[in-house]
């Protein structure tokens, strides 16, 4: 069981996940997590190993965002959700019944549920999902994506930053993560952003070898 106040001195070293979803879930067997402090790679060689990056951001020094020239922040159903989130990825799909389920989350708020529209085509071009855990006051970053013809324009820093914006007073604190191999870069958005840390979890399925 995770140590609440462990976590709270140091989030992205504690745990490899959020709070609220490390006292719920239930660990995978095949599965095996293990941080970068604690990785000897030769003891996992048959292993596959997916590292992740873990990020903080205290929410010190926030401006008001503005979103970019010839774009617009507009309510979003759960389909246009899911739609555009799996054009951002080649092998991934998020599916409505899975953005529903997100939605029933203990975490969930409504307010942390961002899309941005061309305003010539009328196209969501980027979107940002945060969670909410009002009782550990820990904000969460969880889809934060641009369509890749949009990249450059700024969407992604205003969609990070405006979700900041909608958290500021509410939570004491944001944690993200993220592939660390990612062809996208995700992580020098999130430290454009001013996201801080050096954390990084292995993701390792496979068993370990026998020393």
């Amino acid at each position: 069981m995770i140590d609440r106040d462990a976590y709270l001195k140091d989030p992205c070293g504690t745990c490899s996940i959020p709070f609220w979803k490390a006292v719920r879930l239930t660990p995978l067997g095949h599965i095996h997590i293990v941080h970068e402090r604690g990785f000897c790679p030769e003891e996992w060689i048959n292993a596959a190993d997916e590292p992740y990056f873990r990020l903080k951001h205290d929410l010190v020094g926030l401006k008001q965002p503005v979103v970019p020239v010839g774009f617009r922040v507009r309510p979003a159903t759960l389909a246009e959700f899911s739609t555009h989130i799996s054009q951002c990825y080649a092998n991934l799909r998020l599916a409505v019944e899975e953005a529903e389920r997100y939605q029933k989350h203990p975490v969930y708020c409504a307010d942390l549920w961002l899309a941005v529209e061309d305003c010539q085509t009328g196209a969501i071009v980027a979107t940002g999902i945060a969670e909410l855990d009002r009782e550990l006051g820990e904000g969460v970053l969880e889809w934060i994506q641009v369509l890749k013809e949009y990249s450059g324009r700024g969407l992604g820093s205003f969609v990070v930053n405006e979700l900041f914006w909608r958290m500021r007073g509410i939570t004491k604190f944001v944690t993200v993560s993220g592939q660390v191999n990612n062809p996208t870069c995700p992580e020098a958005l999130y430290r454009k952003c001013g996201f801080t840390g050096a954390d990084v979890w292995h993701v390792l399925s496979g068993i370990k070898n026998r020393v």
